[in-house]
């Protein structure tokens, strides 16, 4: 959070995303977890993540290797990017996190390397949504992730139109009181 913060003002997507990381979980649990974590989670275990369907919004882009890591003596927190080569993994993918979240099989061990969040210009706007029983500390019942690039007037009255529209939500958990 604190990167994009000091970058928000490089980006539209920066700030919501900062904003929205801030309502999930609490400070104990964000500093317990990590944002890989987060998206492993929601690849292989079906969780319901906040993040998945923020950073599918804004159109990031992940990197993973598969689970030859850790055959190749490669120890958890110990692989980056750029040793990857030298520990022998040959199997280094870089995919769109939607591609990713509805395709990918994962292998067990496999580790995220990196997530590429794009740069969003101003004409792109980016908004993301919200809405659980708690403010923190609490599952969303939905939230979403929406982003679209408003293009100049195209007639006589003015309207602006949209184009690479992007919706992404999740949750839509049933809460409903049992008793």
């Amino acid at each position: 959070m604190e990167a994009l913060t000091k970058l928000k003002d490089k980006s539209t997507s920066f700030l919501p995303l900062v904003q929205h990381m801030k309502k999930v979980a609490n400070v104990h649990v964000r500093s317990a977890g990590s944002v890989a974590g987060n998206i492993m989670l929601a690849k292989t275990k079906g969780f319901l993540s906040d993040l998945a369907t923020i950073f599918l919004g804004a159109g990031a882009m992940i990197t993973w290797v598969g689970g030859e890591a850790r055959k190749a003596g490669a120890r958890r927190g110990s692989i980056k990017g750029d040793d990857v080569a030298k520990v022998g993994v040959s199997t280094q993918t870089t995919q769109s996190l939607e591609e990713f979240l509805a395709t990918t099989v994962v292998p067990k061990g496999s580790i995220l390397l990196s997530i590429h969040l794009p740069f969003l210009d101003e004409k792109t706007k980016f908004v993301t949504y919200r809405t659980a029983i708690r403010p923190l500390n609490s599952h969303s019942i939905v939230n979403a992730a929406m982003r679209a690039t408003i293009v100049a007037e195209n007639d006589e009255k003015k309207i602006p139109s949209l184009t690479n529209v992007v919706i992404a939500y999740a949750g839509l958990m049933n809460h409903e009181k049992k008793g």
